[in-house]
């Protein structure tokens, strides 16, 4: 899949327990480097090793793998933001950060004022984010607005886009970024 479709991916993830669990993660990595497709773990992996203090044991995984990128993200954890922005920041210096906003807790995401989204993403961007992400779920039951507030995130939204002169775009060297990630599991083959 990832040979016959790379001129059309930017990176591929790979969900938070491939990293740990596929017995053939490097043979995967060696294909998409192979045919110039970046990749990256998912963020869950990034807040696995936050759990556990390992941060540090995080990077030097990340960099035993040849990661160009990381996922910074607080979405199944108590992590304030502010402390997020942080580890961005950190990891900003070895890494372009893909940083996620907002949460799989459908709950948790609804709290999220469309204000406070943009202020989390202002201040990832501000940390050295190269590219910052709104959580979703595909099954679609969590980590969204709820279609009441969506004329709100919007305006707000827009007006972020035009007040901030920090907003990075993705800017892919083969085409558009609408189509810049896959999400790859373990069992996905490649």
């Amino acid at each position: 899949m990832v040979e016959s479709g790379a001129e059309f991916l930017d990176f591929v993830k790979f969900g938070w327990g491939t990293a740990i669990v596929t017995t053939d993660l490097q043979r995967k990595i060696d294909v998409l480097k192979d045919v110039g497709v970046d990749f990256y773990f998912g963020g869950t992996l990034f807040e696995k090793f936050l759990l556990q203090d390992r941060f540090d044991d995080f990077r030097d995984l990340c960099l035993s793998y040849g990661c160009q990128y990381v996922e910074v993200s607080n979405g199944t954890i108590d992590l304030p933001h502010i402390e997020k922005a942080g580890y961005v920041r950190k990891l900003a210096g070895d890494f372009n950060v893909v940083s996620e906003v907002g949460f799989k807790d459908s709950e948790r995401s609804e709290l999220l004022a469309p204000d406070r989204w943009i202020e989390c993403i202002h201040e990832d961007l501000e940390a050295g984010a190269f590219l910052v992400t709104l959580e979703s779920r595909e099954s679609g039951s969590s980590g969204h607005l709820p279609a009441e507030r969506w004329s709100s995130a919007s305006a707000s939204l827009r007006r972020f886009w035009t007040a901030t002169s920090t907003l990075r775009s993705c800017s892919s060297r083969r085409r558009p970024p609408s189509f810049s990630a896959i999400s790859c599991g373990g069992s996905v083959p490649m």
